[in-house]
């Protein structure tokens, strides 16, 4: 990898550090501490001025509660799937089951809406 990808890979991994932050609802201060690192760091983060380590990024990422990928790729991914994985890494095998339950039932309940309602269209 040539330095121009590199500059460019840094300030797309800012960009998305900073779209994350702000879904997260943390101001740089916030993720900073969270994070353990220095909110100047933090900005010069967002702004692709300084690159991440992979430690700085493992801080980031489970600071935010998100995929590593999320940072890296940004929305070239499917963001929401990785984030979820994220937050359900770890947890115990009961809440998985229990969790996988309800997405179940949440899915079957959207199939049955929307079968309902494109019904009721053709009356």
């Amino acid at each position: 990898m040539d330095n121009v990808d590199k500059i460019e890979l840094q300030r797309a991994m800012g960009k998305n550090l900073y779209e994350a932050r702000l879904r997260a609802h943390l101001t740089q201060e916030e993720l900073a501490e969270l994070a353990g690192i220095s909110p100047s760091y933090c900005t010069n983060l967002e702004h692709g001025r300084k690159a991440m380590s992979s430690v700085i990024l493992r801080k980031l990422v489970d600071a935010l509660h998100i995929s590593a990928d999320s940072i890296i790729f940004g929305n070239e991914y499917d963001v929401h799937t990785l984030n979820i994985l994220a937050m359900l890494k770890g947890q115990p095998e009961s809440v998985l089951v229990f969790i996988e339950n309800m997405v179940q039932f949440i899915l079957a309940e959207k199939d049955r809406y929307e079968k309902e309602h494109r019904e009721e269209a053709l009356l």
